[in-house]
């Protein structure tokens, strides 16, 4: 996540980012400080980091994907937790020049497959070997008939396609999506790749400073 966001970092206010990760994640891949869990769709919470401690207790249902081998489903996470050398550690602790925080008019949006011990999977669907949140997205967007729609409302679109998995194909599923995004951006005020959702941030931004946006 340091590397990631040192390059979002950079990005100016009036900017939106949608960053989709389909994946195993134990622990948010940006420092944004908010979230929502589509298994608990009306409760945002904070996004706070996973600790090693936290992440040395987490235990993997394997049969998530080995109990669903009719459509060969399988884990997209690393087989091991790879360990950082020993040069590397001595790098951060000499070089403590961190990125700043994101620019506060800056509106992200950055969707993972799953958090903490959950197995975010891949499938065998449509004829397509294809992962589990990519697929329940273009599906959300093609029962919407891709029409604008608001990022939450996409994720609970999603999170209904999801579940239609779990009960007829996927019976051991345990990975439920998240939308993780800034403060001055909720998901649920922002359409999902409309431009006119770069300037919500900014103009509360502003706002906040006393100032008023103009659109050009």
């Amino acid at each position: 996540d340091e590397m990631l966001h040192q390059y979002i970092s950079r990005l100016p206010s009036g900017v939106l980012l949608t960053v989709v990760i389909d994946a195993s994640l134990s622990n948010a891949p940006m420092r944004v400080p908010l979230r929502v869990n589509t298994e608990f769709p009306h409760r945002e919470v904070e996004n706070s980091p996973v600790t090693q401690a936290m992440y040395g207790k987490f235990r993997y249902n394997c049969n998530a994907w080995l109990n669903s081998q009719h459509v060969n489903a399988t884990a997209r996470r690393l087989p091991c937790e790879p360990q950082r050398p020993l040069w590397s550690h001595l790098a951060k602790l000499l070089n403590r020049d961190e990125a700043p925080p994101l620019n506060e008019g800056l509106a992200v949006f950055c969707i993972t497959a799953s958090s903490k011990a959950q197995s975010a999977l891949e499938a065998w669907l449509e004829g397509q070997q294809r992962g589990i949140l990519s697929y329940c997205l273009l599906q959300a967007l093609e029962h919407r008939q891709h029409q604008s729609c608001h990022y939450l409302d996409w994720m609970d679109s999603a999170q209904e396609v999801a579940d239609v998995l779990r009960s007829q194909v996927l019976p051991y599923m345990d990975q439920y999506f998240h939308i993780s995004y800034c403060k001055n951006a909720a998901p649920d005020e922002c359409k999902i790749f409309e431009s006119g959702s770069a300037f919500v941030a900014q103009d509360r931004a502003k706002r906040r400073r006393g100032q008023k946006h103009r659109p050009a």
